[in-house]
């Protein structure tokens, strides 16, 4: 399956302590032409977190130490616009329900294509792209606002 991706420019963080999963994901995911970085636990994710920026986490639920979960409320509390992306081979309706009033992007059970998660990964790239556009938009919208201001002032002085 070929998805296009609206923008490979997004830092990708994949979190799992099954080496073999986090070494096929990140080559996938580079493939795909992002940049991407691993972990091998919630400790070192966050780590990783504060001492660089990531645009998007792609996370196991079921960690030793810091899980899942908790690594995505700890990620929500230094940065709301990082999107989280839950993975778990212990899918319930209930860690669902969990991870996405926790702030989750999306949740993805495993075993799962990689035709799957990329698709994810292009909608979360997608997501990231329409915001910083906005923003960029509301920003000229600001500037011109303020010119017209200025000329208004100009004109009635």
């Amino acid at each position: 399956m070929t998805v296009k991706m609206i923008s490979t420019n997004f830092r990708i963080l994949i979190v799992d302590d099954d080496e073999d999963i986090r070494a096929t994901l990140k080559d996938a995911v580079k493939s795909w032409g992002f940049e991407v970085s691993d972990a091998k636990d919630g400790e070192q994710a966050l780590l990783k977190i504060t001492s660089g920026h990531f645009d998007i986490v792609i996370s196991d639920l079921m960690m030793p130490g810091l899980d899942g979960l908790t690594l995505l409320q700890k990620i929500k509390e230094l940065d709301r616009e990082i999107l989280v992306i839950i993975i778990t081979g212990y899918a319930t309706i209930e860690t669902a329900v969990k991870a996405i009033s926790a702030g989750a992007y999306d949740y993805i059970a495993k075993p799962f294509s990689l035709d799957e998660l990329m698709v994810v990964i292009r909608n979360a790239s997608e997501r990231l792209w329409l915001a910083s556009r906005n923003k960029s938009l509301l920003e000229e919208l600001r500037g011109a606002h303020a010119e017209i201001a200025s000329l208004k002032d100009a004109l009635v002085q």
